[in-house]
């Protein structure tokens, strides 16, 4: 399974830079070579070194080239492995941009409902942050462990025209030592995959403490050491649990260090034995020592980095099912979904026999939901809080797809129309509007970001939403930056972000506007001149609100009053105060708000 996902990463990176992938594997493929040559040299240069300390035939000058030789390897070592960093760390960099841009696109692309599931949120937690480096690191240990094993053989060979019992003794110790570095790799592995759910919750704590919003709950209900205790908590445990398997790993290396440390004395003993009976030069014995030695820390080098792999493939696998993420929402509708349509001045929605629940939930939150709103209708949405009324939104506009039912636009069924002609077509603010961190000018234009540089468009809605007062005290007027990220940035009011956020609306120039609650944080009666100003500006449009508050509800041509996930009544404020249903009661109680 694990194979699967190194494979398609070995592809993507061929994909991204094959050259990498062919520089890499060349030059890890000398530096495998090279040890067995430099031992070469070394066992031919101890020859004639001992030669020439006897006065036999040996030549100074093949002693000095010999050393030269070994200069010039070690050279070639060095500048391969200063090469290798830096071509690494360039395909790191790669990368991070490359699966960056993906990962972006994804949470661009997916369907909204995937922000509602648990398991979305878990891949994206442990995918986040530093893509190039985690992701290239298992590859990176594959081909290190590609040029260990070049040597190991090359080592092997050497060893075997000495004599076999040598390599035996050399490759009995990597057995264990691949077995314990395999199964506490798996038991780390284990141990991160559990870890997500604790450790977003770690994370989230430590938002929590550093948000400006939560700050301030957080200091007035004195909750500093309570959060700080539970994050303590989740860290150590964590902790705890890791240092638990890095001491038994750690034990077990032990034995296996004095296990090799023992095969290594007898390989030394066996091997005097061997230049006594084969009559072997010193240069042998040198060499043969060396090559006992280099062949069992390339054994336990190549065991722990096959223990490694399997645990920084993690990453790969996690990379890849955030790509291949898909929801039980998308699978049920990719068959109804037939040639897609594009829409234009679509002014009348149609729902018919609607049913909805989220992807985690067993009950409908909407149920059998039926209604009509014709062109250039003003439309209130009242109900008490999980009536249903923003889940009715969002699949309005293209957010969630319904469980069962139909929306058709004119004549087109929401799931056969493009979703940029939907929303090119639908304006919609809601109660959690973001507050972008740009200019006023960006704000505003971001909803039609094509219109960004018409000035004239844009100046009609600050005159519209009579924000001049506003845009003139700014330092930089309409090109000020809001928020907290820029260093000239400047923080207004929740008042002034609504109507920032409600000129965002009226900038998109949609035939259809929706507006899920975005004065909640304000006052009963400022809401009220606020949905009257607003619906005077879209008086051609088909409009949509929705509150809480049944005042707001009085200027619409007729109001739908929703109770548990279904219509419980519909009809203009007269003809439902008098009915002295739901919606009469709901008024009554909130009456005092307006007097």
């Amino acid at each position: 399974m694990m194979i699967s996902y190194l494979i398609r990463s070995i592809k993507l990176i061929y994909y991204i830079k094959k050259s990498w992938l062919f520089a890499t594997v060349f030059f890890r493929i000398v530096n495998g070579l090279l040890p067995f040559a430099e031992l070469w040299v070394l066992q031919t240069l101890i020859n004639e070194i001992a030669l020439f300390v006897k006065g036999d035939n040996s030549s100074m000058l093949l002693i000095i080239k010999l050393i030269i030789l070994q200069l010039v390897f070690a050279i070639i070592k060095s500048g391969i492995t200063n090469f290798l960093n830096v071509l690494d760390t360039s395909m790191e960099q790669l990368l991070h941009y490359e699966l960056g841009k993906m990962i972006m696109n994804k949470l661009i692309s997916v369907p909204y409902s995937c922000f509602e599931l648990p398991s979305f949120y878990n891949h994206q937690f442990r995918i986040k942050n530093n893509y190039g480096t985690k992701f290239l690191r298992p590859i990176k240990n594959i081909l290190e462990s590609l040029q260990n094993v070049i040597s190991i053989l090359s080592f092997i060979s050497f060893l075997f025209f000495a004599h076999w019992i040598l390599v035996i003794m050399a490759v009995v110790v990597g057995i264990p030592t691949f077995i314990i570095q395999y199964k506490y790799g798996q038991a780390k592995f284990n141990l991160l995959i559990g870890q997500t759910t604790e450790l977003r919750e770690a994370s989230y704590i430590h938002g929590l403490l550093s948000n400006k919003q939560s700050a301030k709950e957080v200091r007035l209900f004195n909750l500093g050491n309570t959060f700080l205790e539970k994050w303590s908590k989740i860290i150590l445990t964590n902790n705890s649990r890791l240092i638990h398997i890095l001491k038994k790993q750690r034990n077990m290396n032990i034995g296996l260090d004095g296990l090799s440390a023992i095969l290594y004395a007898l390989a030394t003993m066996v091997t005097v034995k061997i230049i006594n009976l084969k009559k072997l030069s010193i240069g042998n014995f040198v060499t043969i020592i060396q090559a006992m030695k280099e062949l069992q820390q390339r054994i336990n080098h190549i065991s722990l980095l096959l223990a490694v792999i399997l645990e920084s493939s993690l990453y790969v696998k996690d990379f890849f099912d955030f790509m291949d993420f898909e929801n039980s929402e998308t699978e049920n509708n990719t068959n109804m979904i037939g040639k897609t349509v594009k829409i234009t001045n679509v002014k009348n929605i149609r729902i018919r026999n609607l049913f909805y629940k989220y992807p985690i939930n067993q009950e409908y939150t909407l149920k059998n939901i039926s209604l009509e709103i014709k062109e250039n209708e003003k439309i209130a949405i009242v109900g008490d809080n999980g009536s249903g009324k923003s889940t009715l939104i969002k699949i309005l506009v293209g957010l969630y797809q319904p469980t069962k039912g139909d929306i058709l636009f004119g004549e087109n069924e929401i799931r056969q129309i493009e979703k940029t002609s939907l929303r090119e077509n639908i304006t919609v603010i809601f109660q959690d509007f973001v507050k972008f961190s740009y200019s006023v000018k960006e704000n505003i234009a971001f909803s039609n970001i094509s219109d960004i540089n018409n000035d004239i468009k844009i100046n009609s809605v600050v005159n519209e939403m009579e924000i001049n007062n506003l845009i003139k005290k700014l330092p930089n007027g309409i090109n000020t930056n809001l928020g907290k990220i820029h260093p000239d940035s400047v923080d207004i009011s929740g008042g002034e972000w609504q109507k920032i956020a409600l000129s965002r609306a009226l900038f998109k120039g949609s035939n259809i506007i929706v507006l899920d609650e975005p004065t909640a944080a304000l006052d009963p009666k400022t809401e009220i001149y606020i949905f009257e100003k607003f619906i005077d500006l879209v008086k051609d449009k088909t409009a949509i609100f929705i509150s809480h508050r049944m005042a707001s509800a009085r200027i619409a041509d007729r109001i739908i009053v929703m109770n548990k996930g279904e219509i419980a009544e519909i009809g203009n404020h007269e003809d439902l105060i008098n009915k002295k249903g739901v919606y009469y009661n709901m008024y009554n109680s909130q009456a005092v708000w307006y007097q």
